[in-house]
């Protein structure tokens, strides 16, 4: 049934998006290395290490995106 539900979500390589709360258009605060923190979530969930995890939502002149693993992820590449 979980296999089922996977394959209706969102998945970038191993990453999948299991649920997205808040707003991404309201601004929670400034970061100054990565750009604007929306009051928006993301719940993840690995494949590789059966893990989630909860990531914010950041925004940028190049679009919206989550710090995973010290990298930027494009919520574009997700398909």
């Amino acid at each position: 049934m979980f296999k089922k539900f996977l394959k209706e979500c969102l998945k970038y390589k191993n990453l999948y998006i299991l649920e997205e709360t808040g707003d991404r258009e309201k601004v929670k605060r400034i970061s100054r290395r990565h750009g604007k923190v929306t009051e928006a979530n993301i719940l993840l969930f690995d494949s590789k290490t059966k893990r989630t995890t909860v990531n914010e939502i950041y925004f940028n002149s190049q679009g919206y995106f989550i710090i995973r693993d010290q990298k930027r992820l494009r919520l574009g590449k997700f398909n």
